[in-house]
């Protein structure tokens, strides 16, 4: 697994973005045994689990609602 992060780092753009697209070909690529399915769902479950840490540490009101975004409309993730 750190292989495939080390890859995504380097394919990464100058803002450290990664597209889904990319994250499927290399996790399949990394880990051979892995379908396109299960790749996605990384995907998916890394960029839920990234912006519930990046609103953690926004210092929001507690009047303000926090929203994760939907999962099946993102379509790049940092992986710095």
């Amino acid at each position: 697994m750190l292989t495939l992060f080390k890859s995504l780092n380097i394919l990464s753009s100058v803002k450290y973005k990664i597209s889904i697209f990319q994250w499927i070909e290399q996790a399949l690529k990394h880990i051979p045994t892995m379908t396109v399915t299960e790749a996605e769902t990384y995907f998916k479950t890394y960029t839920i689990l990234l912006s519930k840490i990046e609103l953690e540490h926004n210092d929001l009101d507690e009047d303000e609602e926090k929203k994760i975004e939907d999962p099946s409309t993102i379509e790049n993730v940092d992986v710095r």
